[in-house]
């Protein structure tokens, strides 16, 4: 990794965000403003922002589990715990990306998903990975388009190669 240019009281100079300005500190790797993804290697360059994944699931320690993974990964993660939450979220936050569980109260992944679909807002062209614990429920899906179907439980390796290859993503 190249060296960092140094001011003349010996300090690390701060880089400038090559989106947005932003002064970003010497330990951050994603802008706080643009969020657009720097490194020593890409700084010179306009990085890519980091993807947005929502991850829509009822259980707290899969949500944790998830968002640490996928966070460690670079991306930016947002969540929510039923469908009702997470299409809200959608339409807010339009990400890159949902994972979503099937099983959950209020609106189940499967409402969800026909709830997507049937938008005409662009919404129905975001990628979604649909994850669950019962692989017969995987027949349900296959008018709708998934991009991916995953039986819990995940492996975390699997579920990021998954993602890479649905973003198109190099690993």
């Amino acid at each position: 990794s190249a060296s960092r240019p140094l001011r003349s009281d010996g300090m690390v100079k701060p880089r400038v965000c090559v989106s947005c300005g932003n002064l970003t500190d010497t330990g951050e790797h994603i802008c706080s403003r643009c969020r657009m993804r720097h490194d020593e290697e890409t700084h010179a360059k306009a990085p890519e922002r980091a993807k947005r994944i929502l991850l829509i699931d009822d259980e707290e320690g899969i949500l944790t589990l998830f968002k640490n993974r996928l966070e460690a990964n670079h991306y930016e993660v947002v969540t929510a715990a039923d469908g009702v939450q997470g299409f809200a979220q959608l339409a807010k936050e339009r990400p890159d990306l949902v994972i979503l569980d099937i099983l959950m109260p209020g609106m189940s992944g499967y409402d969800f998903v026909k709830k997507v679909k049937r938008e005409s807002n662009g919404l129905e062209q975001i990628p979604l990975i649909v994850i669950t614990a019962q692989e017969r429920m995987k027949q349900f899906f296959h008018p709708w388009d998934v991009e991916a179907f995953m039986t819990k439980p995940i492996d975390p390796p699997e579920l990021i190669a998954t993602i890479r290859r649905i973003l198109k993503q190099d690993s």
